[in-house]
């Protein structure tokens, strides 16, 4: 006898596209939602996904086994072949269930006639398999192929549509026939061959046809004369007006949007030197006037900085490769290091160095020689020195922040000083007795001990008042008293035990505050930018002439407005906006800190699955055509060519998110914090760090990176390329010099690759460390790096100052994102106003449809049957729209629903937001927090305990809402309430 059994453990983790139409729990009528089971790719991967969650629990499958066979599939003969794996009772269950489901579905869409009809239609076009055959038609259309190569374009491209779509579908079902695929992919090869066709009959070039291709895509192939646009190489300057230093038009929204950041205020700004200062120092992802001349915009100091996170991986990659040597002695395997911290957890490691331990060991060993014991901790500070330290420390000595003959006094070999500001606090009576002998040794004046301890508690004082997140690059200066001229020159073995000896924190320091001091220094001869907010004032004084009373007093609030968003934007890279050295600032800033971290890791842990949309940028930036070229060129003729292209990627300083996970924290707000403060900070700052890895969101950002970068350094490549033949597309031209690359540029990349680079089955790799043009080379990764972190939305500067403020921060908490994508995605895609930005935005809304499928059926939440609720949660999800859906799902919140674009549609209130108080819904997640903690010491209090305050105390968990532990939570809060009766 079979018995189903419906309770089993984490059943339908992301299901929610798919719920059972058939059960204990009813059936759903609908026909969209039989559409999006049935016949969406959407559908068919979230069915895929609930298979390969479940799949623990299938090998743990305790039910009895069927010996039966013809009487299990009694009903179901037609389907047999689906149940030959099964053997347990609860697997031919769960695939009745399943084929049950789908038949009711495909009856669903048949009743419903023609709304069913409709359904089909409208998911069709959101599926974004779907748009690769239109995205050809596009192609054939602008590029005038004729009758045959048109149909031959739109075919192949049909077919392969149509292949993807019915073997995601094939995987997924248990009724879909092969007849049934075959016809569908045959239709879908026919159909898009007759379209692509029909565009080549059109020979007139005014027909409506190629009118709306031409309105779409805002191209025209030109021929360039021998003199070109006007030169914007590394070294020029071009003079521009402050006409050509507007943004090009994103509907108006480009100043209406103007109040949003110091970015997009300095680009509206009166004043051209504004203007031209805010670029050279923060990155835009926007396009301006002169771009379109072929004016290339400048490659910013942001960009610059971003370049030296490239050395910073590469040396904490090869010291983890050593410290798997050490303790295994092979080379690294994947999840090797993961693997050691979880052993040296729970057991002794014989004899051998933590990760911790190894670190701590190579940076003593970086003031001793390079030289250890341990030949593999020796190896270690060489790497970290020659991939991090040196590099570094020669742009400082060529930018003049270092002398060209700066040696190191206190140690054998140069690693910088951060002093352990909590120890030294701790410490301080033994600290200053160590600076007390040091000075009695090493002084010739006669001074009495009052004395020395004067000047040592002086020291002491300096040091502690410094930045938190600054490293000091000079040596200590004496401030006071008879050594006031002279500086802390003590060998740092004396004070070892009160210096940061963890190499990797060091290097993150180091590299952020000298990497930022040299490119600042580079592009405006000093650091501060006095001269750029001199010749701002100038700009202005000339602005005043024949005003009146009231027009001067508005220019001297925007004046006032510029210098301070330049000053705020350039404290901002040096990680010191904000944050005061001494006193209750600091205070404030480190809790700041400390609780931004904790929300990072208790409420952040479904990020992987809110990032599904990403999967569609490339499409929204560079069109289908290109999105899957490149990447299929390589996957068809092997990996080899992809690697190598995607490694590129890294050079350019981006994709670096498995070590150091640079968009997950911009994303959750703690990218800035370098402090060096108690063990409970630090421990929980690590556990912040990697908390990228746990949730997936690192390994995600990595891989969409690689593969964004892939293709945007093949459609570079084949631009310059282009550009140096003397015939490029008008609309590329404008798209390089927006990422830095004016015509002269563009020859010389050109050059370089042709000199150096790689074209590796079918992949373009530009092999830029083989360049000997470095300004090439320097200007060709920083627009690659632009790209990526532009197309895969990463917060840079495009956001308010008050997110960056201490209290700011907290309520501003998760929310740069959707105000980075104000800028990245919203005003980018009505810049372009084309094809590309078109069928991304649908493929965006579609793919956040599925992400609303699966974090509601994670959390528990009903899905809807309303169409128009699945298209609202699809933009809402989707980022397109900035930052207005967080105002409006705030209002739906506080106004339970009466006021919002839910009220609009008559939806229930967006889902995004169900999980959060009132309170954390305005103020954000930390004062949230204060709530629940509020709502849970009330409750214990007064002996009055719901199952709201259980959920309560369970949001103060980390790693809660991780999405692949939810369920057990769940299952423990719901074991709790039972436990003490409560519901």
């Amino acid at each position: 006898m079979i018995v189903d059994r419906d309770d089993m453990p984490f059943k339908g983790l992301v299901s929610g596209a798919r719920q059972e139409v058939l059960g204990v729990q009813g059936h759903a009528e609908s026909p969209w939602r039989a559409v999006l089971e049935t016949e969406n790719t959407i559908g068919a991967i979230a069915g895929l996904a609930e298979t390969f969650i479940d799949m623990p629990n299938r090998f743990n499958d305790t039910s009895e086994r069927v010996i039966d066979f013809r009487t299990a599939i009694q009903g179901y003969e037609p389907y047999a072949s689906s149940f030959s794996d099964a053997e347990t009772v609860e697997d031919f269950s769960r695939i009745r269930r399943k084929i049950d489901r789908e038949r009711r579905a495909q009856q669903v869409i048949a009743e419903a006639e023609g709304e069913g009809t409709l359904a089909l239609l409208t998911l069709g076009v959101v599926d974004p398999v779907n748009l690769i055959p239109g995205g050809a038609v596009v192609r054939s259309a602008r590029t005038g192929q004729r009758v045959i190569s048109g149909a031959k374009t739109a075919a192949i491209a049909g077919f392969g549509a149509g292949l993807t779509s019915e073997t995601l579908l094939q995987l997924d079902q248990e009724t879909r026939t092969l007849t049934e695929s075959g016809i569908n992919v045959f239709a879908s090869t026919v159909l898009s061959g007759i379209l692509g066709g029909a565009v080549g009959l059109i020979k007139d070039q005014k027909t409506i046809v190629d009118k709306f291709v031409n309105d779409m895509t805002r191209t025209e192939d030109i021929v360039l004369t021998p003199k070109g646009p006007e030169s914007a190489g590394a070294a020029a300057a071009p003079r521009t007006t402050i006409e050509q230093e507007t943004l090009k038009s994103a509907g108006g929204l480009e100043k209406t949007f103007s109040f949003q950041d110091p970015l997009l205020r300095a680009a509206n700004s009166n004043s051209l030197q504004a203007r031209k200062a805010m670029q050279q120092l923060a990155e835009y992802p926007l396009k301006f006037a002169k771009n379109a001349e072929g004016i290339a915009s400048p490659v910013s100091v942001e960009a610059k900085i971003r370049s030296h996170q490239a050395g910073l991986y590469r040396g904490i990659i090869e010291t983890d490769d050593l410290f798997v040597r050490h303790r295994f002695g092979r080379e690294r395997k994947a999840f090797d290091v993961a693997k050691i911290g979880v052993s040296d957890m729970i057991s002794s490691n014989s004899g051998k160095l933590t990760r911790k331990q190894f670190y701590e060991e190579v940076g003593k060993a970086m003031r001793r020689g390079d030289d250890h014991a341990i030949p593999e901790v020796a190896d270690a500070a060489k790497a970290m020195r020659r991939e991090v330290f040196d590099p570094l420390k020669q742009q400082a000595i060529k930018a003049g922040i270092l002398p060209e003959d700066v040696d190191v006094t206190t140690a054998q070999t140069y690693l910088t000083r951060i002093y352990n500001q909590e120890k030294i606090a701790a410490q301080r009576t033994e600290f200053e007795d160590v600076l007390v002998r040091w000075l009695a040794d090493n002084n010739a004046e006669e001074l009495t001990v009052e004395e020395l301890a004067f000047i040592a508690s002086d020291i002491t004082d300096t040091l502690l008042g410094s930045a938190p997140n600054r490293v000091l690059i000079d040596a200590v200066p004496l401030e006071r008293g008879p050594l006031k001229e002279r500086t802390l020159n003590i060998a740092d073995e004396l004070i070892e035990p009160w210096l940061e000896n963890d190499v990797e924190l060091v290097a993150r320091a180091y590299t952020r505050t000298v990497g930022a001091d040299v490119e600042l220094t580079q592009m405006f001869g000093r650091a501060d930018l006095e001269d750029q907010i001199t010749a701002i004032r100038d700009d202005y004084q000339q602005l005043r002439k024949g005003k009146s009373e009231k027009e001067l007093t508005a220019l001297n609030k925007q004046m006032q407005g510029d210098i301070r968003d330049l000053q705020a934007v350039r404290d901002r890279l040096r990680g010191t906006f904000a944050i005061p050295s001494t006193g209750p600032g600091l205070a404030a800033a480190r809790v700041s800190s400390f609780v931004k971290t904790l929300n990072y890791v208790r409420l952040l842990g479904g990020m992987t699955a809110s990032a599904i949309p990403d999967i569609a940028r490339p499409i929204m930036v560079h069109g289908i055509d290109r999105t899957m070229k490149a990447p299929m060129d390589a996957i068809m003729k092997g990996t080899k060519g992809f690697k190598i292209a995607a490694e590129e990627v890294k050079l350019a300083g981006t994709a670096l998110d498995m070590v150091l996970d640079s968009r997950a924290m911009a994303i959750a707000d703690i990218v800035d914090d370098f402090g060096r403060n108690t063990k409970l900070e630090r421990g929980l700052r690590g556990v912040g760090q990697k908390f990228g890895t746990v949730s997936l969101m690192a390994p995600w950002n990595a891989a969409i990176k690689q593969f964004v970068g892939v293709v945007s350094q093949t459609r570079t490549l084949n631009a310059v390329k282009a550009f140096k033949k003397g015939v490029i597309d008008s609309k590329e031209i404008e798209r390089l010099a927006a990422l830095g690359i004016d015509e002269d540029m563009a020859n010389r990349i050109a050059r370089q690759f042709d000199k150096h680079g790689e074209n590796v089955k079918g992949t373009k790799w530009a092999n830029t460390t083989a360049w000997d043009d470095f300004d090439a080379r320097e200007i060709y990764r920083a627009a690659l790096a632009k790209e990526v972190d532009k197309t895969i939305i990463t917060p840079g500067q495009d956001k308010p100052l008050w997110m960056s403020t201490p209290l700011g921060s907290m309520i501003g908490q998760f929310r740069s994102f959707s105000v980075s994508s104000s800028q990245r995605a919203m005003l980018s895609g009505l810049q372009d106003r084309d094809a590309a930005a078109f069928s991304g935005a649908m493929a965006m809304i579609g793919l956040g449809m599925l992400s609303y499928a699966i974090k509601a059926k994670a959390a528990g939440f009903e899905l809807s049957d309303d169409p128009a609720v699945w298209v609202t949660e699809g933009i809402d999800r989707s980022g397109l729209t900035g930052w207005f859906f967080d105002v409006n799902n705030t209002v739906e919140k506080l106004t339970r629903g009466g006021i919002g674009v839910s009220r609009l549609t008559g939806a229930p209130t967006m889902s995004r937001y169900q999980s959060r108080n009132a309170v954390g819904a305005l103020l954000g997640p930390t004062f949230g927090t204060v709530s629940d903690i509020a709502q849970v010491t009330g409750a214990a209090g007064a002996g009055e305990w719901t199952a709201s305050d259980t959920r309560a105390v369970r949001r103060l968990l980390p790693y809660q809402n991780l999405i692949y532990m939810r369920r057990l939570f769940d299952e423990v809060e719901a074991g709790i309430n039972e436990t003490i009766g409560v519901n």
